[in-house]
């Protein structure tokens, strides 16, 4: 069987393993997942890498190395049949590619480090503008509390400039509390900071213009992965220019309209950036550690044992990993493939399978 919908397919397919008289026999069922794991992957697609040995310019052996081209996004054992002989395996799998984060369903627990919005006013715009830091900031943290699985704290932090030539470290924020400080968190912490660039105000017939630029980093926690990021330009109206917009605008507040826009975008770019790193592909090299295989992500990254990791890279092996034991941040992993030594896998980069719960 085998249904398609949106670069995704269902497939059924059957693994098996056969005994051969050596001590990995009792581990058949988990090679017989391994293999129909593995074929279900490569239902969704492979990629076939030749080589050629060649001794004294007479070729010795050629070798196929065929490697599946598609994620298995979550599977499903069907039955199972194993004695002292055989086993067998029946499992219905999803595999393809999923570009929207929203449907992940592993969703890490995430503390974010806070940081006031960096403030840089045009000497042209408004100077009743450097008095956003407050009210952003106090909306930032409102929308992010709200969030599941989200712990916020606020980090303190005084940034507010106007336009300047002096380096980073002559601000204000670095002669009052060092340069250090402005970046320093707290352990497994993300730090998610806001920038306001305030622009010149422009003018039409009707009325004023401020543009603002608003842009928002995100760490990713993962050394290997840089920031997640999210930028916006917004031209809010500031007083009418005329009488009959002045009429139009008379029961608004310009002040507070371009703080609550101002407000509300920060706070959307955030959750955004947060489902992302929520869902966020975990991918990373495995450590050897007193011959056991670590990996840097744990119960607060969303993982359960029920999750498989499986090897990447184009010139090697297709090879499928679970999970052994877990902690808040990190976890232990086997091959399924119980022939296969811990050692042989240390230092290979593995992913793992997303929706699997």
């Amino acid at each position: 069987m085998q249904l398609a919908h949106a670069g995704v397919i269902t497939v059924e397919t059957t693994g098996q393993a056969v005994a051969t008289g050596a001590a990995s026999d009792t581990q058949l069922e988990r090679q017989a997942l391994q293999q129909a794991l593995y074929l279900a992957a490569l239902k969704g697609g492979a990629k076939v890498n030749a080589y050629t040995a060649v001794s004294q310019s007479v070729m010795t052996s050629d070798v196929l190395l065929v490697r599946p081209d598609a994620k298995i996004l979550d599977y499903t054992v069907l039955g199972a049949e194993t004695n002292s002989k055989t086993s067998t395996v029946k499992i219905r799998a999803v595999v393809g590619e999923l570009d929207a984060p929203a449907l992940c369903e592993r969703r890490a627990d995430l503390t974010i480090a806070l940081f006031p919005p960096t403030l840089n006013v045009d000497h042209q715009a408004p100077p009743w503008l450097m008095a956003l830091r407050g009210p952003t900031t106090e909306a930032l943290m409102n929308s992010l509390m709200a969030q599941d699985n989200v712990n916020v704290r606020l980090q303190n932090q005084v940034t507010a400039t106007t336009n300047s030539t002096l380096s980073s470290e002559f601000n204000y924020a670095s002669l009052t509390q060092g340069v250090s400080a402005q970046a320093k968190t707290t352990a497994k912490s993300l730090a998610l900071r806001p920038h306001i660039k305030v622009h010149a105000v422009s003018t039409t017939v009707m009325t004023n213009l401020l543009p603002v630029t608003l842009t928002v980093f995100l760490d990713s926690g993962l050394s290997d992965v840089p920031p997640l990021s999210a930028k916006r330009s917004l031209v809010l109206p500031l007083q009418p220019r005329s009488a009959i917009a002045a009429l139009a605008k008379s029961a608004s507040n310009p002040r507070k309209d371009t703080t609550d826009a101002i407000a509300e975008s920060l706070s959307e770019m955030a959750k955004d950036l947060l489902t992302e790193r929520a869902c966020q592909p975990l991918a990373a090299r495995l450590e050897a550690q007193n011959d056991a295989l670590v990996l840097p992500f744990g119960l607060n990254d969303g993982l359960t044992k029920f999750h498989l990791a499986y090897t990447e890279g184009d010139d090697t092996a297709y090879e499928i990993l679970e999970i052994v034991a877990l902690t808040p941040h990190s976890s232990t992993l086997r091959p399924l493939d119980s022939t296969r030594k811990n050692i042989e896998l240390a230092g290979k980069r593995v992913k793992f399978m997303e929706l699997k719960q």
